[in-house]
């Protein structure tokens, strides 16, 4: 939105289409559509929260806590990541994961 590069990527875990639009076009359709306007801001607003949240874990809570979190929040994505994504999710190594997950 800034017109500069991102220094986040996002990785896909699975196959995934993907379409891009240009600011000038989102902005056009927003104008013209208020609902594609309305649900761009209840989106973002959601997504703000969410990440807000997320920071808020990995300052506050500990390693154990994030793990049980995310198995309550998200057990349909436990059988598709690897253990790798999912530590470097929970921002600990694959041997605390392992440590965790034994107990």
């Amino acid at each position: 939105m800034t017109g500069k590069k991102s220094k986040y990527k996002l990785i896909a875990i699975e196959n995934t289409s993907l379409i891009q639009i240009s600011i000038t076009e989102f902005e056009l359709l927003c104008k013209h559509h208020h609902a594609i306007e309305t649900f761009y801001r209840k989106f973002m607003t959601m997504a703000n929260k969410n990440m807000m949240e997320r920071i808020s874990e990995m300052l506050e809570e500990e390693a154990k806590n994030r793990y049980e979190n995310f198995m309550k929040n998200f057990p349909f994505l436990m059988q598709r990541v690897s253990l790798g994504d999912l530590s470097n999710y929970l921002g600990i190594t694959q041997v605390s994961l392992s440590r965790i997950r034994a107990k």
